[in-house]
């Protein structure tokens, strides 16, 4: 989920001007897809999210971008590959860095699938994703409602119901710790909405 949402929000200023990352082209890589295959090359990077187009780019459009420091790099579920193959991700990991140090890398794991400084020898840097704090989760359902009623534009009586699916859910939050925890992941929290409004405002 984060991954995508980094390659979203390149993907949708590309100018620089609004995000953190500055002018890049996001390239998403799953890992699951090569648990029994080569990893990509560089000019195949597109292929795993845009394989019905990667032809028409135009030759060294992919290694371009890394050359210069333009592409971002997001290698999702490194702990969706067994052991034996993660040595071969962090082989070919290394292999892209140390030929394009400029590109912007962000790899993804769940905790303890591998040591915090695995790939501390190539420069990367551990984070760890927090729950949402309650005023995320506030923000989280008040924007998942909002593009909810967007959806129904015009039907003031399904805009209103989902008003109420809104109220009735923060309130459900409120009086559960379960629920609470769960919402603390985007994911879930996603999931909880869904069916607080597919379940008639029950859960």
């Amino acid at each position: 989920t984060l991954l995508r949402w980094l390659a979203v929000d390149a993907a949708v200023d590309t100018t620089g001007g609004g995000t953190t990352w500055g002018a890049a082209v996001p390239f998403f890589v799953p890992l699951r897809s090569y648990a029994r295959r080569d990893f990509p090359s560089p000019e195949s990077l597109p292929e795993s999210v845009a394989g019905v187009i990667a032809a028409e780019m135009p030759a060294g459009w992919v290694t371009e971008r890394l050359r210069a420091g333009r592409a971002m790099l997001l290698v999702d579920g490194l702990d969706e590959l067994e052991p034996a193959r993660r040595s071969d991700a962090r082989a070919w990991l290394d292999q892209l860095v140390g030929a394009y140090p400029e590109t912007r890398v962000v790899v993804s794991a769940r905790p303890f699938a591998v040591a915090e400084d695995w790939l501390a020898p190539n420069g990367f840097v551990t984070f760890d994703l927090l729950p949402l704090s309650p005023a995320g989760i506030e923000a989280f359902l008040r924007a998942w409602h909002t593009a909810a009623s967007e959806q129904h534009e015009g039907d003031a009586a399904m805009q209103d119901w989902l008003e109420a699916c809104e109220r009735g859910l923060r309130e459900q939050l409120a009086a559960r710790s379960e629920l609470r925890r769960l919402a603390g992941t985007t994911l879930l929290c996603g999931l909880l909405c869904a069916l607080y409004q597919d379940r008639n405002m029950h859960l």
